[in-house]
């Protein structure tokens, strides 16, 4: 079973789904190889924050926000009310995230 935390950011004026994640597993171990760097800024309610990411040449649109941005916004996520909390600059805001479950149990 895989467990993915998602959320709706807004970059560079588009809604994107989200997936706030600590690691990428890609299954049966093959590898996806980059197509180039990005820089753009992700917009939250109040909050906002420029990222560099990694490009994939992948079938869905969306982004993964790892451990690096995690870290930069002070993010506190809070699983049982599907929150997620952030500050960046003195400035805060909850952000709400939807836990999914896929495949067995």
């Amino acid at each position: 079973m895989i467990t993915v935390l998602r959320s709706k950011v807004i970059i560079n004026g588009e809604i994107i789904n989200a997936i706030i994640d600590t690691r990428i597993v890609v299954v049966g171990g093959g590898i996806i190889k980059s197509k180039g760097r990005a820089e753009a800024t992700i917009y939250f309610e109040k909050i906002n924050i420029e990222i560099k990411t990694e490009v994939f040449d992948v079938n869905n649109e969306e982004l993964i926000i790892g451990n690096d941005i995690l870290i930069r916004l002070k993010a506190k996520i809070d699983f049982e009310n599907e929150i997620m909390d952030i500050e960046l600059n003195g400035e805060k805001e909850s952000i709400p995230i939807k836990c999914e479950k896929q495949g067995k149990n």
